[in-house]
């Protein structure tokens, strides 16, 4: 591998070396070849006539319009990409056309510069992007086969140009993000928390965990209620310690103490030329990010593109592309769930306030002294805690293209990548975390006064290192010829592909840093809790796992266009991978499309009045869905040491799946791409109807098997989507002003059409949204509700079960209620969506205004859950407008609190349709003002161009559909507003 990539090296210093002339010949073929629109399968370019498929191309102008560090956000609200902004677990992030999977992965496969990419994509610097390109239907996508099924995004990134003059491109951009609006976030007063505490504590809730072994820790509020019980203070002084702690909202704290502005800057730099023979392009970028806890992340990327013509028939291109990220932790931000509203982090004395883990008493005293302090402070644990994360990542690239006849050239691709994960944190003895350990384990002889610790004092560090390998290799023939009216693009091929992901974590305990130092640690015997006297083993931290996927693949594409009016296309690929089972490898089921195309503009009959250009496509094909964490093989996982006899345990973590095979889905597509007014306005509409079949299901297994399992992963599961794409551009010059417009819309309804192994039980699919339920005829991602019949007079919710009213919560959170009884509100992701970008000029000045709205969904409110204000302490606002008295059922319906509380009449209620409400927005994206400055010009001296913008972004809602004053997308904690400004210069 060395030699590949000195090898590349050598070529790259060669073509700079050998572009100190550009040729003005080559120069005016670039220019011409720049106005033919082009679209990248990741296999080939084709000119954007010829092709049959649904594209879509975003290209940098679009792309530089935000300034977020990742590429794939810089699409949000300019493509038709759906982003989901919700945090909920199990979703996808980023969806095309909907979702086929119900079990399988539901993102995209990513290409970058024709290969897949297995790296992170957020450490792609967007500076080095040229444009990027969706494929959105069998015959653009199904090139890709069994990995295309839930989309393609191809990237590619910008190369030098044959006969490109000497040019120095500097991009510089920096963020300003303001701290979060803590106060905004719908949690109960302090006031109304500590006389909640108190009315729990007057009918002595808890009062039995005093004895537990476990000594659960208590509240201030609490903590203050039993000092004044046991007589250690008076009831006027603790009622004045309530009052006092009455007067704090911990949030002013957090935000004066904890939070700041945060702040991302990024910088890069690019040098490009190229001669007659050779072209060469350099890229540097740095991104330094702090956040708003004071956590950083930095970025350094160094890419080289260089083309070479070794011969007139032999050319040769080669890239190199490493990247650098380091990320450090920083505070700890304040957490509804775990910080008690009332209690400071600091006291007037300016002293940090400690919490406890366990009981008050129980650690003032526990050990006599001789254990390490029990308190946690949040204020400055953080300084002993410490998490570092270092990533390599490098990409090597050589291609090989000879041209063997005028239309038939021969490629060889080969791309290496590596990626290195490192990542480590340092609990320092002063941590929390460390003195919680150390103190866990000590043991202590009263009688001669020794001390045993099983932890040794020192700081715990754990250690993790992932290491990816991949190799891949393509051969390919490009076929392109014009025959008489019919021109004929066509690529066949095969490759070879395989990826060894490795990871390894270990643990090491009682280092010391002045020495470097460290323990052993006894992981095989237990020992005593000091706290429980139960015994347990010490982790050990350690974990090792490998995975090696490797594919087989050939595949064809061909495309034709007769007299520039009849378009046809057609591909077949077939598959082969360790992932599948024996049988799926050994048949022959290759994935393919077919697409037509008919551009009527260039018919006779056509007549060019308003409409210049009509142009009709129809394709219908197969690709495939993989989940590469499935195998159709026998797989044993193993434990540390586990065992009494101090031996390693393993277990059969994936049994034998022979028949396994790929998720399959099928598309049809039909689309209108047209152009009016000269081309002022263009676009593109287009309808497509996918079926997703041979989905991962779960199936019963035969019992006769000997398996434990009572079902197995198969190919069971059906899905549908349905929906349209469109896209509109426009472009007017009205005297010295300038307006353009881009419209992006899609409308994406995903049901499931088949599940075996269903359960009629209702609280099976019982969801906020953020998991699948698998339940035939509905949403993939739906939202299912218990029905909601109202209060009852005495604040009570109720619900129908067997055609009556009722608050039997036992059975309507039971087998009882069916899943037919419950309310379907819809889809729990749009179905509906886009964005638009509007934007003046005038001479050197450009204002730009983006905004995005989601409609046709549904999420679940939060509200208040007396089980976790009562055993977490975790709030909501809700609270306040709870049924108190006869009567109020008439205007609320949150239900009234009753002791004791039943977790079945709060999981009832926080599962009921009363709590769905519509999802739909408008949101601003982000209002951008910048100033070209003209060449030539004494500011803009020595710069070709010189380009400064200003933006401001997140900020807020325009209009939104439920009448509650909530962001669907950010419920809880809106994000903070931000305001860049950024910096391109050429010269």
């Amino acid at each position: 591998m060395k030699y590949i990539i000195l090898i590349i090296l050598l070529l790259s210093v060669f073509t700079f070396r050998g572009t100190s002339q550009s040729s003005g010949d080559t120069t005016i073929q670039s220019k011409e070849m720049d106005t033919v629109t082009v679209v990248s399968t990741g296999y080939q370019v084709l000119p954007k006539e010829r092709a049959t498929g649904s594209f879509e191309q975003v290209k940098e102008k679009q792309l530089s319009l935000q300034f977020s560090p990742d590429i794939l956000s810089r699409m949000e609200s300019v493509s038709t990409l759906l982003f989901d902004k919700s945090n909920l677990p199990f979703r996808p992030t980023l969806t095309v056309r909907g979702v086929s999977s119900i079990n399988g992965p539901k993102s995209p496969l990513i290409v970058l510069d024709n290969f897949p990419y297995e790296g992170d994509i957020s450490t792609i610097n967007p500076n080095i992007v040229e444009s990027i390109t969706i494929l959105k239907d069998a015959a653009a996508a199904s090139i890709w086969g069994a990995r295309a099924g839930n989309g393609v995004i191809v990237i590619t990134t910008k190369k030098g140009k044959y006969g490109q003059p000497l040019r120095i491109d500097f991009v510089a951009n920096t963020s300003l993000i303001a701290k979060p609006d803590l106060m905004s976030m719908p949690l109960v007063g302090n006031s109304d928390v500590i006389a909640f505490e108190k009315g729990l504590f007057d009918r002595r809730y808890r009062f039995s965990d005093t004895s537990r072994s476990n000594r659960p820790s208590f509240s201030p509020v609490y903590e203050i209620l039993f000092k004044e019980r046991a007589g250690l203070i008076s009831s006027q002084q603790a009622q004045n310690m309530l009052n006092n702690l009455a007067t704090y909202d911990v949030r002013n704290d957090y935000k004066k103490y904890v939070y700041q502005q945060a702040v991302n800057q990024q910088y890069a730099v690019s040098v490009s030329n190229g001669s007659q023979r050779s072209a060469q392009r350099f890229t540097a970028g740095y991104d330094n990010n702090i956040d708003q806890l004071s956590a950083k992340y930095q970025r350094i990327t160094l890419r080289n593109d260089a083309q070479l013509q070794l011969t007139k028939k032999l050319n040769v291109s080669t890239a190199l592309y490493y990247t650098y990220t380091q990320t450090s932790t920083g505070k700890t931000g304040y957490n509804s769930t775990s910080d008690y509203i009332y209690q400071p982090l600091k006291d007037v004395n300016g002293q940090e306030v400690p919490r406890y883990r366990y009981r008050e008493a129980f650690i003032d005293t526990a050990g006599q002294g001789r254990l390490m302090d029990w308190k946690y402070y949040p204020l400055s644990d953080y300084q002993y805690n410490k998490r570092t994360v270092k990533g390599d990542n490098l990409l090597a690239s050589l291609n090989l293209q000879y041209q063997l006849l005028n239309s038939l050239k021969l490629n060889v691709n080969y791309q290496w990548e590596k990626q290195s994960i490192s990542g480590e944190r340092n609990q320092m003895l002063q941590s929390y975390y460390t003195r919680n350990m150390v103190n866990s384990f000590t043991q202590i002889n009263y009688s001669n006064n020794t001390i045993l610790y099983r932890v040794p004092k020192g700081d715990i560090i754990d250690r993790e290192q992932r290491l990816l390998n991949s190799h891949n290799i393509r051969g390919q023939a490009n076929f392109s010829k014009q025959i008489a009216d019919l021109s004929v693009d066509a690529v066949a091929g095969g490759e070879l592909r395989a990826t060894r992901n490795t990871s390894n974590q270990y643990r090491v305990y009682g280092f010391d840093a002045n020495t470097s130092s460290l323990a052993n640690v006894d992981f095989i015997n237990a020992y005593p809790n000091f706290v429980t006297k139960s015994s347990a083993r010490i982790p050990s931290g350690q974990q090792s796992t490998q995975t090696s996927i490797r594919y087989v693949s050939v595949y064809a594409n061909a495309a034709l266009l007769y007299q520039k009016k009849y378009g046809f296309s057609f591909s077949a690929r077939r598959d082969a991978s360790n992932l599948f089972g024996v049988q799926t490898n050994q048949k022959w089921t290759p994935q393919w499309s077919a697409g037509v195309s008919w551009n009527i503009s260039n018919e006779a009959f056509f007549g060019r009045n308003a409409l210049e250009y009509l142009k009709l496509r129809a394709s219908y094909g197969t690709s495939g869905n993989v989940d590469q964490n499935r195998s159709g093989v026998t797989t044993i996982s193993y434990y540390g040491f586990q065992s009494d006899a101090g031996f390693s345990q393993a277990y059969i973590s994936q049994f034998p799946n022979p028949e396994l095979r790929w998720e399959k889905v099928s598309a049809l597509n039909i689309g209108f791409d047209f152009a009016l007014l000269r081309n002022k306005i263009n676009g593109s509409i287009e309808f497509y109807s996918k079926r997703g079949s041979d989905l991962f299901g779960n199936a019963p297994i035969d019992y006769s098997t000997g398996l434990s399992l009572m079902s197995l992963t198969r190919n069971v599961a059906n899905s549908a989507t349905n929906g349209f794409d469109m896209t509109l551009n426009s472009a007017f010059k009205i005297g010295k002003f300038t307006l353009s417009s881009s419209l992006n819309l899609a409308s994406a309804h995903s049901k499931v059409t088949n599940y075996e192994l269903e359960n009629d039980a209702a609280f099976n699919y019982i969801s906020n949204g953020s998991i699948v339920s698998p339940l035939e005829g509905k949403a993939i991602y739906a939202i299912l509700s218990y029905p909601w019949a109202g209060l009852d007079a005495n604040g009570n919710p109720q619900s129908n079960l067997d055609g009556h009213t009722s608050t039997d919560y036992g059975a309507i959170t039971g087998s009882a209620m069916k899943v037919g009884d419950l309310v379907y509100s819809g889809s729990a992701i749009p179905t509906f969506y886009g964005g638009m970008t509007n934007s003046i000029r005038y001479k050197q000045l450009e204002l730009s205004v983006n905004v995005n709205f989601k409609m046709g969904y549904y999420f679940r409110r939060n509200s208040v859950s007396y089980e976790q204000f009562m055993n977490l302490g975790i709030t909501h606002s809700d609270y306040l407008n709870r049924w108190q008295k006869a009567g109020d059922e008439s205007w609320t319906y949150v239900p009234s609190f009753v002791y004791p509380n039943s977790s079945q009449r709060d999981a009832f209620y926080r599962n009921s349709a009363i709590l769905v409400s519509k999802a739909d927005h408008l949101r601003i994206n982000f209002i951008n003002l910048s100033y070209m400055f003209p060449g030539k010009r004494k500011i803009a001296a020595p710069f070709e161009q010189l380009q400064i913008t200003v933006s401001a972004s997140n900020l807020g809602l325009l209009w939104k559909a439920n009448g509650f004053g909530i962001d669907p997308d950010y419920p809880d904690l809106k994000p903070s507003r931000k305001l860049s400004i950024g910096l391109k210069a050429t010269f």
